[in-house]
Order: C-alpha cells, then structure tokens, then sequence
C-alpha cells in the first residue's frame, strides 16, 4: 500500500536531489497510486530529455503502469508505440506484455503474441519461460507445463530456481512419477537451494501412490541435504498416516513437530481434527477447534468448514454461528460453506433465511457445484424453492450442460 506520505516523501528527495534514475521511479510510483496523467506526463517529459527515446527501461516503467491497473486498450496502445521506435522487440518489454497476456487472454492469443515477436526477433529468457509454466499451471495443462521447461532446456537456459518449484509441484500433483524424479534430480545437479518447499509435492505423490519406503527414502535424501522440514511437510506426512489409519503415527509427527520448535499451522489442525473424527473422539476434534479460534493462527474456511460438519446432530443455529465468526474474522466462505449451510436451513424448513445466503452467494460469484444444484432443485420440488425452480434448473445447465445427474433424496 502506497500512502500520501510515501509520495511527498520521495517528491522531497527528489527536489533535494534531482536524478534521472530518481524521476524514472516517480514514474513508476505514480502508476502505483494510480496517477496515470501525471506518470503519462512525467514520461513525456523524461523522454524529451536528452534524447532519452531509446531508453526501454523508462519506456517500460510507463508499460507497467498500464498493466499493472489492468488497463488493456491502453497498454496495447503504448506497446505499438514502442514497436514503432525499436525493430527489434526489447525483452523486457516482451516480457512485460507476456505477463499481461497471461492474466487477460486466452492462451491461443498469448501463443499468437509470442509467435509473432519471434518472427521479429524476440528470443525467450529464463523469466518468459517461467511466465508460460506458471500461466499453464493454472490453466491446469500438465503437459503443457513439461513442454515449455523442456524447450526451455533445449534452448540452453538455466530454469529460474522458482520454476523448479512450479514444475515439480504440477508434476507431483498430476502423479507424474518419472517427470517429477527427472526434473527434482535435474535441480540438484544444478545446484539449486533446494528447500522443504520443493520436497513437500514429492512427499504427497509418494503418499498418494502408497509408496511407504520412497517416504522414508525422501527424508532421508532431506536429512541428508540438511533440508529443514516446515509445517507443510508435517502436515503432509499426518495427511500419509490418516489415509493408512495409522492414528499413532499421526499423533507422532505432530508431536515431532512441535519438539522441533514448528508452529502448527491450520492445516496441521485440519488433520487432528480429522483424526480425532475417524477414531469417533469428537470432543477432542471440538477442543482442537476451540483452541485455534483463540490462538493467533491464521484459519480458513476448510476448517470452519470441517467443524460444521463434525457432528451429525449439529444444529442450524450453531452452523449459522459458525459462518457469522467466519465473517467476522474476514474469513470468505467457500461453495462447500454455503452448501453445507443453506441445505442445514431448508432441512430446517428456514426458508427464507436460505434463500437470503443463497442470494450472498451468487451475488459474490460463487458457483455452486452440480450436486448442489441438484440438492436445491430437490428441494424446490418440495415447495422449498430458495430461487424459482425453472431459473436453478437453467442455470445447473449453463454452468453443467453435460450433467445429467438426477438429485439425491435427502433425508
């Protein structure tokens, strides 16, 4: 956050001593705070000075000022601009336009942008690769991922130490056993810092294909390497030891990690709760809760969501308490917090009361999944309809035109 103060701050120094260097930064702060004139301005300025028109980093701090508000009429204006005064497509400037591109377009324009400021010149560093792998991650495009680092290899350029992270957590994730070996070997031949959080996504393929001896393979490699384990590591080896009913060993990582002077985490708490419900203690699962609503640690909505469903004879009252300290706490509800909450109301015959949390709900752009839906079409055709059963049915096929799956009968 930028403040006032921080601006007369600078205008301060700047007056005291005037740079260049110094006045391409204001350019850069007033973009930040959104002074867009007066950063057009200053630019303008900066450019008639001293035949700076060749000067791509000041050109590219008026680019970012674009950008980074989200302006695309703008930046794409601005990028023509530039392309008129360079032949040759500067990187830095590609790669600021990349990155815009990945958070704006389609990955067919993001592809056709790169292909043509190839034609023009452009050669890919370590830092647009990175852009590409991290902008196919969230598309969710595995292959995709795997495709760019390798043509990054290809190409001779030493991945950012942080896209190893990225490839490596995709590959793990996808249960891409080879790929995630080859490109975790690949990172410590190269000498890379390796940390817990490149190990922990290996760890959780491991637990997920049951691989109980590459476990212990795995931490020993980090006892090894002298990688310090983080909550998250723990967090991952209780997750191993509840799906494998292993109670014990549960509680023994836990409490390893709090001997080793590791503060738990909310999902390190998720997993006690869980465990302590699987084992049909659920007071215990209760005072975990109660003890991480008055620590200082930072919860989520998994956790309230874990609670509202702890107990099978739950109240609403105490599900609508729980979403009310949600808020309160600045907490966003997830789908899952709304599903479990407005079904708890209509089974209460609380109509009214769901139909207003239902309405919080769209209007906040959550989208309720296909069973949901479902459930609330179910309910509709009971007389208790949180929204007019021929708009929910419309809308469950604009969202799952595929789905055809018939409601559940709730009970």
């Amino acid at each position: 956050m930028y403040r006032a103060e921080d601006l007369n701050q600078l205008l301060r120094y700047l007056s005291l001593y005037p740079s260049y260097l110094g006045s391409k930064v204001l350019v850069s702060f007033y973009g930040k705070i959104n002074e867009m004139f007066k950063a057009r301005e200053l630019f303008d300025s900066l450019k008639s000075q001293q035949n700076n028109t060749q000067d791509m980093d000041l050109y590219n701090r008026m680019l970012k000022c674009y950008t980074d508000k989200g302006l695309a009429d703008e930046a794409v204006t601005f990028f023509e601009e530039i392309m008129k005064i360079s032949s040759t497509p500067h990187p830095d400037i590609c790669n600021t336009m990349l990155s815009f591109f990945t958070h704006t377009n389609t990955i067919y324009t993001v592809l056709q942008f790169i292909k043509e400021m190839k034609a023009k010149g452009w050669v890919l560093d370590a830092s647009s690769y990175h852009t590409l792998i991290n902008y196919c991650k969230y598309l969710n495009r595995p292959l995709d991922v795997l495709f760019f680092y390798d043509e990054m290899k290809r190409a001779g350029l030493k991945p950012l130490r942080a896209t190893y992270g990225v490839v490596v957590d995709v590959m793990a994730a996808k249960g891409m056993t080879k790929e995630t070996e080859r490109i975790f070997e690949e990172m410590r031949k190269a000498e890379e810092d390796i940390t817990a959080r490149h190990i922990n996504p290996v760890l959780k393929m491991c637990g997920k294909r049951g691989g109980k001896d590459d476990i212990l393979v795995i931490l020993n490699q980090m006892n090894e390497m002298k990688v310090k384990p983080n909550s998250s590591t723990y967090s991952t080896l209780m997750s191993i030891c509840l799906t494998n009913k292993l109670y014990n060993d549960v509680f023994f990582w836990y409490n390893e990690m709090i001997d080793a002077g590791i503060s738990p985490d909310v999902h390190n708490l998720i997993v006690l709760m869980d465990t302590y419900k699987e084992m049909g203690q659920i007071e215990k699962a209760q005072q975990i809760f109660k003890e991480a609503e008055s620590s200082g640690i930072k919860l989520n909505a998994k956790i309230y969501n874990r609670m509202m469903t702890l107990r099978t004879d739950m109240v609403t009252d105490e599900k609508l308490n729980l979403v009310m300290n949600m808020k309160y706490r600045s907490i966003k509800p997830t789908t899952l917090t709304y599903e479990i909450l407005i079904l708890s109301l209509l089974s209460a015959r609380r109509l009214a009361v769901a139909t207003e949390y239902y309405i919080e709900m769209r209007s906040l752009n959550i989208t309720p999944t296909n069973k949901f839906y479902s459930k609330l079409i179910w309910y509709a055709q009971k007389g208790l309809p949180v929204c007019d059963i021929i708009e929910l049915r419309h809308q469950k096929e604009q969202f799952y035109p595929n789905k055809t799956e018939e409601p559940i009968p709730l009970k």
